[in-house]
């Protein structure tokens, strides 16, 4: 008959054994964590955002323009969006000027011809599904003097479980308005 005394006869053994188990699995999972959320970030939402401008054609002196905003949301998660705006502006016939350290010595665009959003401003907000990319158009007019533009987007949104933290992404992109046709 087998006799399991051995068992008993070894508990402090098999105690320390235990506390070894448990303190390695202990420092893995952190160090799982601290990976996965401090060193890569997962925590943070993983969005791509594009913009462009279409120019559709002319009609009584103005350019009409399709204003595109492109989302792609990369997480495995729900994106809520509270703010999805945008500015337009423009170089018309005049010098260029050079901005200052504020905006890193770039060119100046002078001329605002359009502050907007690409939803509601009655809206709250929006969702944004998991991994799927939508694309956001705001079609507007603008001189057909313009000779340059540039776009700025911004996306404001809140990422965290307990405490809600605001994160936002920006997208800029000048463009060439077309030579007008004859």
């Amino acid at each position: 008959m087998c006799s399991l005394s051995w068992l008993s006869d070894n508990k402090d053994a098999f105690d320390a054994i235990s506390a070894i188990i448990t303190s390695v699995a202990v420092l893995i999972g952190g160090g799982w964590a601290v990976n996965r959320f401090i060193i890569r970030r997962e925590f943070a939402s993983q969005v791509e955002f594009n913009v462009d401008i279409e120019f559709i054609g002319i009609h009584s002196g103005y350019w009409i323009i399709e204003i595109v905003a492109i989302v792609n949301n990369k997480d495995g998660s729900h994106l809520k969006m509270h703010e999805f705006t945008f500015k337009l502006r423009s170089i018309e016939d005049q010098n260029l000027e050079i901005g200052g350290k504020k905006v890193n010595y770039q060119t100046i665009f002078p001329h605002a011809l359009k502050d907007g959003s690409w939803f509601p401003l009655s809206w709250e907000s929006t969702m944004l599904e998991p991994n799927t990319v939508v694309r956001y158009s705001h079609v507007a007019h603008i001189p057909v003097e313009a000779t340059f533009l540039l776009l700025h987007g911004r996306i404001g949104y809140f990422v965290g479980f307990i405490r809600k933290a605001p994160m936002f992404h920006t997208a800029d992109r000048a463009f060439r308005v077309p030579a007008a046709p004859s």
